[in-house]
């Protein structure tokens, strides 16, 4: 089983979700700008609630080692490396 580690670098902290983050996350997934982002249009999308900001950083928690995991033991290829986000397409 893989640990969750924290990376650190010069200008950029890599870790695992916490509960501290679901305000911060509430408010990207609200951000206009960040929908436009991702190629959605924000006049299409409902409002991005506190429970639902919740549910992606625990489905975030929860699948931190898959890619890792993946790469191990099914392949060495980026379409398997991507597949554990298949289902979280936007478009």
């Amino acid at each position: 089983m893989a640990s969750k580690v924290t990376l650190t670098g010069a200008r950029l902290v890599l870790r695992p979700p916490r509960a501290g983050d679901v305000e911060e996350r509430l408010s990207l997934g609200n951000a206009p700008e960040i929908m436009r982002m991702f190629g959605v249009d924000p006049a299409t999308l409902p409002v991005f609630t506190i429970d639902a900001a919740e549910k992606d950083l625990q489905r975030v928690a929860d699948h931190l080692a898959c890619p890792l995991q993946r790469y191990q033991s099914v392949s060495h290829s980026p379409a398997a490396l991507a597949s554990p986000w298949a289902d979280r397409s936007v478009a």
